[in-house]
């Protein structure tokens, strides 16, 4: 799973992004929260792979 954090001064904020088969799990939000989650489903992994990337 690919972590990215944002911060400064205003803003404290995550994205993660992991691809299983053909499918992308990508979750975001504030930082020391659970955040938002969503599953984005593609035609093969290798355009999953592509969009994730």
């Amino acid at each position: 799973m690919r972590h990215f954090i944002y911060q400064d001064e205003k803003s404290h904020k995550f994205w993660a992004v992991e691809q299983q088969d053909n499918e992308l799990h990508i979750s975001w939000g504030k930082i020391g929260t659970h955040g938002q989650s969503q599953i984005k489903s593609f035609a093969d992994a290798a355009a999953a792979a592509k969009s994730g990337a």
